[in-house]
């Protein structure tokens, strides 16, 4: 009786529906409940999709990041080598007196 009830259009129309009346509406909640699994099934298979596409995502950007950052590490390095080597020449191009600048021969056995 409950699976009868569920023919809307025959009780619309003022039709009784019979006893065996019910197999009709159970094909037709059997082939709904396939689709809607299908389409479950299909849901899942996208979402699984997206998923991947952003984890693959997420590895390129992780190796662009590292990329970036090997870069600022190397460009740090040398800054702080050319600063140094700045610093060290400032050191000798100052006006003060150095010790022993006027002996030729300890000038000319330091830079030689």
């Amino acid at each position: 009786e409950d699976m009868t009830s569920l023919l809307l259009t025959a009780l619309q129309k003022g039709i009784v529906p019979g006893p065996d009346d019910h197999n009709v509406v159970e094909l037709m909640v059997e082939a709904y409940h396939r689709k809607l699994h299908h389409t479950a099934l299909r849901l899942e298979l996208v979402i699984r999709n997206v998923l991947f596409g952003r984890r693959v995502a997420d590895m390129k950007l992780a190796i662009h990041r590292n990329r970036l950052l090997r870069t600022n590490v190397q460009i740090a390095i040398s800054s702080v080598s050319v600063a140094m080597c700045g610093a060290v020449a400032s050191l000798w191009g100052m006006n003060i007196p150095v010790p022993f600048q006027h002996q030729q021969a300890l000038v000319e056995g330091a830079f030689a």
